[in-house]
């Protein structure tokens, strides 16, 4: 990840949601970028208290990990940690809670050693099927992969049922497969046959032209023998970041936990800033 630890979408085990929103100066951008979060055995965190709470906790992580010369007291400042309101979701104070207990967890280390998951959605969607949305996170069936919000008949987005297993993905599949949209219920993806297809346990066949959504999420897809495989341990090469059992390919080899140190939040008033997302980027089911 050389050190940007937060730019890509959910599916890294550790960063990528709330620190990418962070660096791109949003904390509303943390609920929106797809995924599930599970709630935790925390004290819930009112939605008034959550900005005020992410913003002490991202200030400590900064003050403590980044290196002395970085102007912590300016960079947690200058970024906007308010949240919401959206018109199709609402606050979950367990969800606000775990997430901010989980980047207080941070600092005893100053390493990202737990996953940020709990910072994906904190807003719940509130819509049902045939209801109108902005994005997928607006639908209340996002959390089991039971819905997502698509184009209508009329061409109105509502929210509607995912595909099961055989069904026609509901979306446009490229040749050459790709990371695209497509509307396949939980534990499917969709092959380049169009249809939406079980993700492939250990030893079971995986698709080269999608070998990020074919296989269970805990495994990854060997290209070479076209089957889902364990993931690689630290200091095994690698190409991509969800091929390591840290999910942390640093410069072509897999690396152990990142520190927060290396990551974008302790670069964020030393750099340009980083461009804008939408506020519901919905990368996929």
């Amino acid at each position: 990840m050389n050190g940007a630890l937060w730019s890509t979408l959910p599916g890294m085990a550790y960063t990528a949601p709330v620190f990418r929103s962070l660096a791109c100066a949003s904390i509303a951008l943390l609920v929106g970028c797809g995924g599930i979060a599970p709630t935790t055995s925390v004290a819930p965190v009112a939605e008034s208290d959550f900005a005020p709470s992410a913003k002490q906790v991202v200030c400590d992580l900064m003050t403590k990990c980044c290196s002395p010369g970085f102007d912590a007291a300016t960079a947690c400042n200058a970024e906007n940690y308010s949240m919401g309101p959206y018109a199709y979701r609402k606050y979950d104070p367990a969800r606000g809670g775990a997430c901010v207990a989980t980047l207080r967890s941070f600092a005893s280390s100053c390493t990202i050693t737990s996953k940020v998951t709990d910072c994906q959605n904190i807003y719940v969607g509130t819509q049902a099927i045939g209801a109108p949305c902005e994005g997928s996170t607006d639908c209340a069936g996002y959390a089991d992969h039971s819905a997502y919000c698509g184009p209508s008949p009329t061409a109105n987005m509502v929210c509607q049922l995912t595909a099961k297993a055989g069904e026609a993905c509901n979306g446009t599949v490229p040749a050459t497969g790709g990371l695209l949209f497509t509307g396949c219920g939980a534990g499917l993806y969709c092959a380049t046959s169009g249809l939406c297809t079980p993700q492939g346990g250990p030893g079971q066949p995986c698709d080269r032209l999608n070998p990020a959504m074919s296989c269970n999420p805990s495994l990854r897809c060997d290209t070479t023998s076209a089957k889902c495989a364990n993931k690689l341990p630290v200091g095994a090469s690698c190409v991509v970041d969800s091929s390591c059992a840290e999910d942390n390919c640093d410069n072509g080899i897999c690396a152990g936990p990142p520190s927060v140190e290396s990551s974008n939040l302790c670069r964020v008033n030393t750099e340009a800033p980083l461009p804008s997302l939408p506020a519901d980027a919905d990368a996929g089911i």
